[in-house]
């Protein structure tokens, strides 16, 4: 379907485009736990675990994500006429004439985020969308930024979505709030837990039943088998259960323990 026959004031322009932004930021972060916060025995971990899925990995979040910001700063419209969903297609396809105020705010965070991702545009060009041979045979970095530039840049973002966002459905949408982006931890975790585990093994001494519990589970439900069992006298009295199968307990989703979603810089 044809822009044009597209109500402007449709909140789907603005929802897709924030759907890419959220994915965008949650790869991103996933990235900056493993590779960048992660400690150096965590990087030691992974490197002897799976020195070369890591190694991949690092390279395969890096050029996504960098793929991913210029694909939300290229131009409005690409050179066959088709319409990208990007900060200069928003800004095009939204009217915000009766707010000059909002209008030139939005205007300079467009400045921001497209100067931001023309530094990173000779990477996606030349060696992420394309393989330039002469990029290739030169073997020249391809742009980059400081990292302090892509904390700004997350923040620009978000500003701009959540202007947008609260002006054609009335609320606020805050990238960097959404809950749960990344559990990449959890990997660094379960690697050193495996370390320790291992670490137990080589000290039979201390951890044998450690061992037994791990490696022979049926060896210890044998055990507690064969325990006394306590009289009926000295046995707590339990409640009797609610219906034939007892209360029904609601299974609580990971989303009620989150907290709430932290404000952005987007002015009321």
């Amino acid at each position: 379907m044809a822009c044009d026959q597209i109500s402007v004031n449709s909140g789907d322009d603005i929802s897709i485009f924030i759907d890419n932004c959220v994915f965008a930021r949650s790869v991103y972060l996933h990235g900056l736990a493993l590779f960048e916060q992660s400690t150096d025995r965590d990087k030691q971990r992974m490197s002897s675990t799976a020195g070369t899925l890591f190694g991949d990995l690092w390279q395969v979040i890096g050029e996504y994500v960098i793929l991913q910001v210029c694909k939300m700063t290229d131009s409005a419209r690409d050179f066959r006429g088709n319409d990208n969903h990007t900060v200069a297609f928003l800004l095009q396809h939204y009217d915000f004439s009766s707010d000059p105020g909002l209008q030139e705010r939005l205007t300079g965070l467009r400045a921001q985020l497209e100067a931001f991702g023309a530094k990173l545009r000779p990477a996606r060009n030349k060696s992420i969308s394309h393989a330039d041979r002469r990029a290739r045979l030169e073997g020249k970095p391809l742009g980059g930024v400081a990292e302090g530039d892509w904390d700004q840049f997350w923040l620009d973002l978000q500003d701009f979505v959540c202007l947008i966002h609260r002006r054609i459905h009335g609320f606020p949408f805050y990238v960097n709030g959404v809950a749960m982006l990344t559990d990449a931890d959890g990997l660094l975790k379960a690697l050193k837990h495996a370390e320790c585990f291992n670490e137990l093994l080589r000290d039979r001494s201390l951890t044998q039943r450690c061992a037994d519990l791990a490696l022979d589970p049926e060896r210890e439900r044998f055990r507690l088998m064969k325990a006394p069992v306590r009289p009926a006298s000295a046995r707590r009295p339990q409640a009797r259960c609610a219906g034939r199968d007892g209360p029904r307990v609601r299974s609580r989703s990971p989303r009620d323990s989150r907290p709430p979603p932290a404000r952005g810089r987007c002015a009321s």
